[in-house]
């Protein structure tokens, strides 16, 4: 099969707006899917995980986690940015709220340690405080093992930023791993971690900062520019659809609902959640 030769570009997958949707930046696992583009060149070993035809006619892929952070880790040589947005939020703030984000990648996650640095924006609904009240960064770290196509990352959250209406978020970390599995018939991509903060379980009545929670996300890529995605993080299962609609532009499209089963308190009906996100490659 042909190998891939893409730039590095990014999958970055913004389907993130998880139950923490309100208190964090919608980038807990999109700077993690932009490493998966940029290992394709490096792995002619397991080229068959791009078995599909046409795979190398998409400018990127689809992405492959919900709100589960993920062991992938982009290196130098990617910007991004995305906006989001869900409906339907029984849990607190806004029933309709969306968020934005911009980040890039460094080092070279292959060879030593790459990661990602992200300025999240969670929350542009001028009804909750005012456009861009809120601001914090986020940083991941990790490493790729080319010949067992497996990413292991560490990640924190909310290291810095700002909040207007009040004090800051507390800092939540991450240790999470992702592993490719390549077939002939449709490539799995599956990852699991733990962490604490807001990756505890939502309806968990212990200190967030001391307890850890895990977290779990698999998905199927069932056509080169299309992944079905299922997501089970703080408890709460979720479920979408990550799409690249123009396979010459790396845009993709992640379509989502949340919280299935009505884990979290009010939420009697799964919330919509949808993110439109940009790569570039350089």
């Amino acid at each position: 099969m042909k190998k891939l030769t893409l730039l590095a570009t990014c999958i970055l997958s913004a389907l993130t707006l998880s139950s923490a949707f309100s208190a964090s930046a919608p980038v807990t696992s999109a700077v993690s899917n932009a490493a998966l583009s940029q290992i394709k060149d490096n792995t002619p070993d397991h080229s068959s995980f791009w078995f599909a035809k046409n795979f190398d006619q998409v400018a990127t892929l689809p992405g492959f986690s919900i709100a589960a952070p993920t062991g992938m880790t982009p290196s130098w040589g990617v910007v991004y940015g995305g906006v989001s947005g869900i409906m339907n939020n029984k849990t607190g703030g806004p029933a309709t709220n969306g968020g934005a984000s911009v980040g890039f990648g460094f080092g070279d996650a292959q060879k030593n340690v790459g990661g990602a640095l992200t300025l999240g924006l969670p929350s542009i609904n001028t009804n909750d405080g005012g456009f861009m009240d809120q601001g914090n960064f986020d940083l991941v770290l990790g490493h790729f093992f080319v010949d067992s196509l497996t990413g292991v990352s560490i990640g924190a959250q909310n290291l810095g930023g700002w909040n207007n209406g009040g004090g800051l978020p507390d800092r939540s970390y991450t240790i999470s791993a992702t592993q490719l599995l390549p077939n002939d018939v449709a490539p799995v991509v599956l990852t699991a971690g733990i962490g604490n903060g807001i990756y505890n379980f939502a309806r968990s009545t212990n200190n967030p900062n001391t307890h850890i929670g895990f977290y779990t996300s698999a998905a199927v890529y069932v056509l080169p520019q299309l992944s079905l995605i299922a997501d089970f993080t703080r408890g709460i299962t979720s479920a979408g659809v990550s799409i690249v609609p123009i396979a010459q532009l790396p845009f993709v499209v992640n379509l989502g609902a949340q919280d299935l089963f009505g884990y979290q308190e009010g939420q009697n009906k799964p919330a919509f959640i949808a993110s439109v996100t940009y790569a570039y490659g350089f």
